[in-house]
């Protein structure tokens, strides 16, 4: 490692190795020697995170939102952009990378992230958030475990942590890091028994040998490591020299798991089997406990009280677990607690990841210990027990018979009650407590008991202004209340992901048809939401609004477009163009003319507007309110803006696209075919496009145009002798799809791949019974939608290559993405409709949701609608539609 820290090697060093193999310990050895390693030891900054050592370290973000702050702070940058709750882990990234580049070449930064192996599944992939490259003066340090499996069976998933390494970082250095052989272990044991001034009589040398030699469980990581060598060497400290018989328990042990197991057992018997395993439950399940925690709740605790309590009763107002009793489990653990901070809460807890995941009891023995620890975090919510007035059952006949056959006591066991969520309000910020937040936000898998609190609006309104709603909860649950309220949840995570306050408003405009069926606790929930909303809700659903802004009789209407608070409409003999204003929605009208009838489409760009034929094209300057270039051409096939400026045109019969400047009108650019177009088509990039051309002889050509320095470059990247359909439509800047009408298939065509690998089909699609409408660019290239209308519903097609279904019959569809959000707006002409949906699309969630529905009193032949948000005291969602 030091050879690594001192080389001038750019990429990672990571240290893999088994399960208890010394790897943090390692690391932490590190974070202190690395100062002897350098002339100037000042000069040196170590950062270190233990990934998994808190519960929400096991989330990437917010390790990597500490180690941006903390390299602020010591070498007093400020970062790119401003962090929030919803920065992505890309982002994180990017910044992170910056913050490089500004740290001075005199600093030396030594960058440690312990057990890769801890995190998130979804964050395995260090490729997402782990720079590649580093300057010369930071090192990065990783440590992880080679493979995790998951599951049993069909169900069994591995995750190859090492080999994604590996092939991240194919120049990188990696240092494994194995089990002791038996000479190793030999002197290890043998120096700590110098060290504590023992020794083993010869007899008990022979019991101990066999566990220091090489071996490999059916189950478990090859032994023997440093965990498993600490934990035997601990079971010889309660051997006398007078023993010469042989513990049969200890001479089964093979693997760390039954050294574990066999400490456990030799401890239950020395503090009582349900005291000490419900301790070690009660501090697993919950990830740690301060003293007085693990205290009360184990002094709420019947089966543990009833246990202690068989011979005599503490006084009934201080009726506790007597405090002794903890700090001997304690003392006897010594080796295996740590002490450390979290939420501002020292706690205690398992120092490695074998005690951390042991279970000493079964998943059906646990349950009703989880519901003790989540009713002492969250009070009695539901049918949590109230722990502080639970009076204490007797079941030891002794006190039955001592107490004349009383067998429940009312008892004060002075439990130590919660804070409320938020510690302190003001209008700046709000302090939460989140030592009582993250507690409930353990545990959360199918086979825990109910999580009562999911129903109190305190604890969601706190733990919405600290975590995205996806950060937690997931929609499956055994309990029907609890997974449909999930599910609402889940409908509304992209809006109070964003805007928390205001969840009570979301709940209730999603509960308020249920309410004459609403179970119990959800019931109470929108009760408490209708307490703390500021909107009132109608008790009546007979109320309308006037939905019309401004209403112009303007003709006939060849088309319409709407862009950046403008909407232009194409007429035949002029275009007009509406502006609108802030607090001003009802806008301005300007209307020029046209110089002749003779144009037939349009096109709308961010600086002009092309009109033109099949013959002509002529263009209108926005911002100068004059029409500038005027084209003549025959047979024009395709024109589009690209580079601002610049105007693309195709025409069959000059074999050539051309590139036009509209304010200079001058050509600049031009690129010749050897036969007449018949098709052409582009898809627009910053400062380049994608163009594909089809010939008269069958031959399909894509290029790409470029603006370097302000020249215009094609670069002709593939070709396909016979397109693989009769229908074609760019998906994005590297993808076409070909399809046809009456069809359950596409063909994605990556045209920038290698040619074996540019086709990919896709089956299973609903019919493709009408013409694929629409594509839409979502927040980068790879993530880009189509669209089509089949007859009873719209199909949205990711590029991943999974679709979801909007439900309805529609006959034209309008998109835009705005403020990192996706909207789909769908027109039904024959009931004058237009309902707004709200859509996201990833690879892994594919959700929308309806925002508003329009209910007209005409109908529509051209449409088009602007979509965006507003803030007065809230933000909220805005749209304007323009229909003729």
């Amino acid at each position: 490692v030091k050879t690594f820290v001192l080389s001038d090697v750019s990429q990672p060093c990571t240290l893999f190795g088994k399960s208890g193999s010394g790897k943090s310990s390692i690391m932490a050895q590190i974070a202190i020697k690395v100062l002897e390693w350098f002339p100037n030891p000042n000069s040196i900054s170590v950062i270190i995170r233990f990934l998994g050592a808190t519960p929400l370290s096991s989330d990437i973000r917010r390790p990597l939102m500490s180690i941006i702050q903390q390299i602020c702070t010591v070498y007093h940058l400020t970062p790119s952009s401003l962090i929030q709750d919803f920065t992505t882990i890309e982002e994180l990234k990017q910044i992170l990378q910056n913050l490089f580049m500004q740290i001075p070449i005199s600093e030396q930064l030594i960058l440690l992230f312990d057990s890769i192996d801890q995190l998130r599944v979804e964050d395995y992939n260090c490729e997402k958030w782990l720079p590649i490259h580093y300057p010369l003066n930071i090192k990065c340090i990783l440590s992880t475990i080679p493979m995790i499996t998951e599951g049993n069976g069909e169900q069994k998933v591995e995750y190859k942590i090492l080999d994604g390494l590996q092939s991240l970082f194919p120049n990188g250095t990696m240092i494994e890091i194995k089990e002791f052989d038996r000479d190793l272990a030999q002197q290890v044991v043998c120096s700590w028994l110098e060290r504590d001034g023992r020794r083993l009589s010869p007899l008990q040398m022979t019991w101990l040998k066999p566990k220091l030699e090489p071996y490999s469980p059916k189950q478990g990581d090859p032994e023997p490591t440093p965990l498993f060598l600490s934990l035997v060497y601990q079971i010889t400290q309660t051997w006398h020299s007078f023993n010469n018989k042989p513990d049969r328990d200890f001479l089964k042990i093979q693997s760390t798991r039954d050294a574990i197991n066999y400490l456990y057992n030799q401890l239950s018997k020395k503090h009582g089997d349900i005291l000490f395993k419900r301790a070690m439950t009660y501090l697993r399940l919950a990830g740690g406990l301060s003293e007085s925690e693990l205290e009360d709740i184990l002094s709420a605790d019947d089966k543990v009280l009833q246990s202690v309590f068989v011979h005599y009763l503490p006084p009934r107002n201080i009726f506790r677990l007597p405090g002794t009793l903890w700090i001997r489990i304690r003392n006897d653990m010594h080796q295996y607690l740590i002490e450390k901070e979290i939420d501002n809460t020292l706690i205690i807890y398992f120092y490695h990841r074998s005690f951390q995941q042991h279970s000493i009891l079964n998943i059906n023995q646990e349950k009703p210990i989880e519901t003790i620890r989540r009713a002492y975090f969250a009070g009695p919510i539901g049918n949590f027990p109230n722990l502080y007035n639970q009076p204490f059952v007797i079941e030891s006949k002794k006190l039955i018979e001592k107490m004349n056959g009383t067998t429940a006591l009312d008892v004060d066991r002075c439990l130590t009650k919660q804070q409320s969520y938020v510690l302190n309000r003001n209008e700046q910020e709000c302090i939460f407590n989140m030592r009582r937040i993250n507690q409930l936000c353990l545990n959360l898998d199918i086979y825990r008991p109910e999580p009562y609190f999911l129903y109190d609006y305190d604890f969601m309104w706190s733990f919405l202004h600290c975590y995205k709603m996806s950060d937690r909860f997931l929609v499956d649950s055994p309990f029907p209340e609890t997974r449909f309220l999930l599910t609402q949840y889940t409908n509304c995570s992209v809006i109070l992901d964003k805007y928390p306050d205001n969840f009570a408003f979301e709940i209730i405009s999603r509960l308020a048809s249920f309410i004459d069926i609403l179970p119990k606790f959800i019931y109470n929930l929108f009760q408490q939401c209708l307490s703390n909303c500021m909107l009132r809700m109608l008790e009546s659903d007979t109320r309308t609004i006037t939905t019309t802004m401004s209403k112009y009789q303007i003709g006939v209407v060849h088309a319409i477009c709407g862009a950046y608070s403008t909407f232009y409409v194409f007429r035949p003999e002029s275009f007009i163009i509406f502006r609108f204003y802030a607090q001003d929605w009802t806008g301005k009208k300007f209307e020029y003319k046209l110089p002749s009838n003779k144009f037939t489409s349009v096109k709308f760009g961010s600086t002009d507007v092309c009109f033109y034929s099949s013959q002509s094209i002529l263009v209108f300057q926005k911002f100068d309110h004059h029409f500038g270039l005027h084209l003549n051409y025959n047979h024009i096939i395709h024109v589009d803006f690209i580079h601002k400026e610049g105007l693309f045109v195709c025409s069959r019969d000059n074999q050539s696209i051309d590139i036009w400047h509209c304010s200079d009108k001058t050509l600049i650019e031009q690129y010749f075919f050897d036969a007449p177009i018949i098709e052409c088509a582009t898809i627009e990039r910053h400062m380049s496009a994608a163009i594909r051309v089809t010939l008269e002889t069958g031959l399909t050509h894509y290029l790409i145009i470029t603006n370097v320095q302000g020249k215009i470059r094609f670069q002709l990247v593939a070709t396909l002798n016979k397109k693989l359909d009769k229908q074609n439509i760019f998906l994005n800047f590297e993808t076409d799809v070909y399809y046809c009408e009456g069809q359950s298939h596409i063909y994605l065509y990556y045209f920038e791949r290698v040619e074996n690998d540019r086709v990919k089909k896709i089956d299973n699609l609903p019919i493709l019974s009408r013409v694929i409408y629409s594509y839409s660019f979502f927040t980068d290239r790879h993530q880009s939608a189509l669209i089509w209308l089949t007859m009873d519903s719209v199909v949205i097609f990711h590029s991943c290559g999974n679709y979801f279904i909007i439900v309805g019959e529609y006959h034209d569809i309008y998109t835009r993405y705005q403020a990192k959000r996706n909207f789909i707006c769908c027109l039904n002409r024959n009931e004058s409709k237009i309902d707004v949906y709200e859509w996201k699309l990833h690879e892994h969630a594919h959700k929308y949701r309806l925002l508003v529905r329009l209910q007209l009193d005409e109908r529509v032949s051209h449409w088009t609608c602007q979509i965006g948000e507003f803030s007065l005291c809230q933000p909220s969602f805005s749209s304007r539609c323009i229909l003729c």
